[in-house]
């Protein structure tokens, strides 16, 4: 018998996951994407709540679909343990994380699971951010 073969992927799939507070940011964010880069599908935008074994059930499901999570800093984020448990469950899912400011002229504390694993961490009016979501990156 022989196996098939499934269709090359032409697309990155990336969850977003933000705080409540960032919720503007997060339409904006996905706007913005879905403009600028045509090789991206939205998999899932967390809303943190509740913070439930249900959630985290539905999150882990839909994490392992995705190649990459994109953690938008805010304010709170660093504090949010619904936050870090995403970055957590992403890491042992073997899923790069792409760290977003949404305000870079603010000091906000960064998320510690983005420092100690040293994931990028961009401003979101980064020319770069395209490229961080692209396939080639997940190839390197």
């Amino acid at each position: 018998m022989i196996a098939e073969h499934l269709p090359e992927k032409t697309y990155t799939q990336v969850f977003i996951a933000c705080s409540p507070d960032d919720q503007p940011a997060r339409k904006f964010m996905k706007k913005r994407l879905e403009r600028d880069c045509r090789d991206i599908r939205f998999v899932e935008e967390s809303d943190l709540a509740p913070f439930s074994p249900m959630w985290m059930l539905e999150c882990r499901r839909t994490l392992a679909d995705a190649d990459k999570l994109l953690c938008l800093i805010g304010q709170s984020t660093w504090r949010l343990k619904q936050t870090i448990w995403l970055m957590n469950t992403a890491i042992a899912l073997g899923k790069e994380i792409v760290g977003i400011k949404m305000q870079p002229e603010q000091l906000f504390e960064i998320p510690r699971p983005l420092v100690v694993n040293n994931f990028p961490i961009i401003d979101w009016h980064s020319a770069e951010l395209a490229s961080y979501l692209s396939l080639e990156k997940l190839a390197s």
